[in-house]
């Protein structure tokens, strides 16, 4: 065979093979998805934002992942995968809502405040942490009636429940023409006229005496946070005349 043609092909040929064992060999390459509940989630990968959700790495580097989702509101979850070529991941990210905090108040202030089974403080009261839902409480105060409040949290904005406690406190005011008469409730001495004095709601038997007059019986209603008054004009007992003559008869 001519050297002169033999030459140049071996000279092309070791070239081509050189070239081959040069190429660096692309790296493989796999798919990963990840979902939220609630959507628009920001992605967080190496402390940098790559996205939000539903965020798709479609050509991603096989290998170690660790993502960070998180939206105003709700805690952030951490998640790791381990990518390969074949196998695509699917992250579905259900996110919890940060506890919400409540403040409660009550007109008056100092009410007593139950959940369930437990006191956990007097009004106002601030509680943390509160999850997501319908939430339930009883106050009770000295003098009011006892209330049951309700509220929802729907995320972790602070909340405020205002609460009027109805008073179970009313006055009695009893006034006479003279002055100066006896009240007895429920039999028991209780003052003179004019006569004020703060009972509990309910159905009261007042008897009036003064001597000299004849005696008054009333029933009165007292009711929460009202006043019920009565004036009353007082009428004189009957009187004995004797009369005397001298002579007599």
């Amino acid at each position: 065979m001519n050297l002169r043609v033999l030459l140049p092909a071996c000279l092309a040929l070791m070239l081509l093979i050189a070239g081959g064992c040069g190429r660096e060999k692309e790296p493989e390459t796999g798919r990963i998805e990840i979902h939220s509940t609630p959507a628009g989630a920001a992605v967080v990968f190496n402390g940098k934002q790559v996205g939000t959700t539903p965020k798709v790495f479609a050509r991603a580097k096989t290998g170690h992942y660790r993502f960070r989702i998180e939206k105003p509101g709700y805690a952030p979850e951490w998640r790791e995968v381990e990518l390969t070529a074949k196998q695509p991941v699917v992250l579905e990210v259900p996110l919890t809502i940060n506890g919400a905090a409540v403040l409660l108040t009550s007109e008056p202030a100092g009410a007593a405040v139950v959940i369930g089974q437990d006191r956990v403080g007097v009004t106002p009261l601030l509680l943390t942490d509160q999850a997501p839902g319908t939430c339930q409480a009883q106050l009770s105060c000295p003098g009011f009636a006892d209330k049951t409040i309700q509220w929802t949290v729907v995320d972790s904005r602070p909340l405020e429940v205002i609460c009027q406690l109805e008073s179970r406190v009313g006055t009695m005011e009893i006034i006479t023409r003279p002055e100066g008469a006896r009240v007895l409730i429920a039999g028991a001495e209780a003052g003179v006229t004019p006569f004020t004095k703060n009972l509990e709601a309910g159905q009261y038997q007042v008897k009036i005496i003064k001597e000299g007059w004849d005696p008054v019986e009333e029933t009165l209603y007292i009711q929460g946070g009202q006043k019920t008054g009565r004036t009353i004009d007082l009428k004189t007992e009957p009187g004995v005349i004797s009369v005397v003559s001298e002579p007599a008869k």
